[in-house]
């Protein structure tokens, strides 16, 4: 029977009571040896550097004490001698790839400036990502959670992935120019896993297994099973590794006359998978150019003004020029009517001093143009809250006399994007919904049932 070493590994800190099983946890510090372990499966996730009591902060990432440091850079070495030295005599060696692979640790080079009282000493750190350093500095890591995978087809590990998906999610994935990907994220553009040809073995990349915040206290005999199972599944798969050939790459042009229908039909299907690929990928285009019209239920400053501008210019306004540049107002003309809007994103609902602000802006409009435009106070108010459970008015009662009297339409950024959304249908009600809030004084009554045109999924 193999044995196995569990390298500090998460999801598999097990105990085997069973001895005869001959799979062991081993800690990264741990003096225990990886040449004795016919499966070595390696945890690359923080827990490395985590092994190290004495640590400190630097640049945001785990800094390795000073006390500490000689010992994580010698395990280190150790670790990456005993990886190489098992490829070299054929075996393989599994990764699990994790997460905040970043650490520093000290050099114990220093340098002193200045004299006496006013020598100041400066301890040297070095940078290490330990994904690049124990596996390959040619590894582009992306650190990104996720559970939606997808298993290549003829691999070395598409029948390992196919046997395990359900119990796959990752914490990272990766790019390498000489890797064979096997596994990736649902777009097929990340690897999640893969394996590199080294020496005489393999370096196989693997992906999280068994997330154990999905088990609750009952189901702990089910999580061990499952561990259990994706261990039993590297071993299988070790054994496959081992027995295989090289496959050449013009094997592929021999059709064997009992395989030559499937072959057909995986070739009509994988186009299929092609083209409904294309076809999300145009969705996904079309859905974010979209999305940022939702910018009005929830976006404030800035980032809220630009949208309004852009419904407006989309709608036939045209911009009128600006006093200064840090100017918060929009200045609008359609046909023969102008408007000055003031565009508010609040957490709460809107004051008077939002109304005031407005007819300052409608003051200034007069002096450049000398006109009197409508004015429209818009507001997205409690932007934070879902639109369900925003149950208060966005124009309290005590800001409306002042509102009134100074002839402001009050109208909140939900109704702007309905008014939006009924004209991408019909183009015709433009002109009688701005006659509507042109003659408007107060709050805007039209388009408060937001639900004809959100739906909530």
């Amino acid at each position: 029977m193999k044995s196995v070493a569990l390298l500090n590994t998460t999801g598999f800190n097990v105990k085997y009571v069973d001895k005869d099983s001959r799979i062991d946890n081993i800690r990264f510090s741990d003096k225990t040896s990886l040449l004795d372990y016919d499966v070595v499966i390696i945890g690359i996730n923080r827990n490395i550097y985590y092994n190290y009591t004495s640590y400190e902060n630097y640049a945001g990432h785990y800094l390795i004490g000073e006390s500490q440091s000689a010992k994580f850079k010698e395990d280190l070495d150790r670790r990456k001698s005993e990886i190489k030295s098992l490829l070299d005599i054929g075996r393989n060696v599994y990764f699990v790839m994790g997460d905040d692979l970043k650490c520093y640790y000290h050099t114990y080079k220093k340098s002193v400036t200045g004299t006496g009282r006013n020598a100041q000493t400066t301890n040297y750190v070095d940078e290490i990502n330990l994904g690049k350093y124990l596996i390959d500095e040619n590894l582009e890591i992306t650190y990104a959670k996720g559970k939606n995978i997808y298993v290549l087809p003829d691999t070395k590990l598409t029948n390992f992935g196919n046997r395990l998906k359900n119990l796959i999610y990752y914490n990272s994935y990766f790019k390498h120019k000489d890797c064979e990907p096997t596994i990736t994220t649902s777009n097929q553009n990340n690897y999640v896993s893969g394996i590199i040809k080294y020496s005489n073995g393999y370096k196989v990349l693997l992906p999280e297994f068994v997330n154990y915040e999905l088990y609750n206290e009952k189901q702990d005999k089910q999580r061990l099973n499952d561990v259990d199972f994706v261990i039993q599944s590297i071993k299988f798969l070790d054994d496959e590794l081992n027995s295989k050939s090289e496959i050449p790459d013009w094997i592929n042009n021999y059709c064997l006359n009992n395989e030559e229908k499937a072959l057909s039909e995986k070739i009509n299907i994988e186009e299929k998978i092609k083209k409904l690929q294309e076809k999300k990928e145009k969705l996904d285009l079309e859905l974010s150019e979209k999305f940022k019209y939702k910018k009005l239920i929830y976006a404030s400053g800035e980032e809220l003004e630009n949208i309004v501008k852009k419904i407006f210019e989309e709608l036939g306004f045209e911009m009128l020029k600006l006093r200064s540049n840090n100017r918060s107002d929009i200045n609008l003309k359609y046909k023969d009517k102008y408007f000055v809007c003031e565009v508010k994103g609040l957490s709460k609902s809107a004051a008077e001093r939002n109304a005031n602000q407005l007819q300052k802006w409608e003051t200034e409009f007069f002096e450049d143009f000398e006109i009197h435009p409508k004015q429209i106070l818009i507001v997205n108010g409690f932007r934070n809250v879902p639109l369900q459970d925003r149950n208060e008015d966005v124009f309290p009662t005590q800001m409306l006399e002042y509102a009134t009297k100074k002839e402001q339409c009050l109208l909140t950024t939900i109704q702007l994007l309905c008014i939006y959304l009924h004209w991408l249908e019909d183009h015709s009600i433009l002109d009688e919904i701005l006659e509507e809030i042109y003659n408007t004084n107060g709050v805007f009554i039209e388009y408060t049932d937001y639900t004809c045109y959100i739906k909530n999924i």
